[in-house]
């Protein structure tokens, strides 16, 4: 089962649940992959840019949180600078914040009580 997505160059580097060490892994390298889209995780295409830049970003408990405008990569997880109602609000593109996309194409997050209040400029 693919268990994540990362964009790395112009191709996407995926997790699998089971391969686990570099020795595993050193076993696909070069193999082809199928898999149906409803097996595909939900934030595929999270960490690329092509797919993210200029998506309007939706929480579920304050609606519409803006447009995303930038991506900062840091070394524990990518952060989306997005632009909106609230100023701009740094999101954390984790699992348990960014729950994929919906049928527009727009980010359904779930903020954490105090992150637009604390990032918001």
């Amino acid at each position: 089962m693919i268990t994540g997505v990362a964009a790395q160059g112009e191709r996407l580097r995926l997790s699998l649940s089971g391969v686990t060490d570099m020795d595993a892994a050193s076993h696909l390298v070069g193999r082809s992959l199928l898999a149906r889209e409803d097996d595909l995780p939900g934030d595929l295409g999270r960490d690329d840019l092509r797919v993210v830049m200029g998506r309007e970003v939706v929480d579920e408990a304050r609606g519409v949180v803006g447009t995303i405008e930038d991506v900062f990569e840091t070394p524990a997880n990518d952060l989306w600078s997005v632009r909106g109602p609230y100023g701009e609000v740094l999101v954390p593109v984790v699992g348990d914040i960014v729950m994929g996309q919906d049928e527009q194409g727009r980010w359904l997050v779930r903020l954490p009580r105090g992150l637009v209040e604390v990032n918001a400029s």
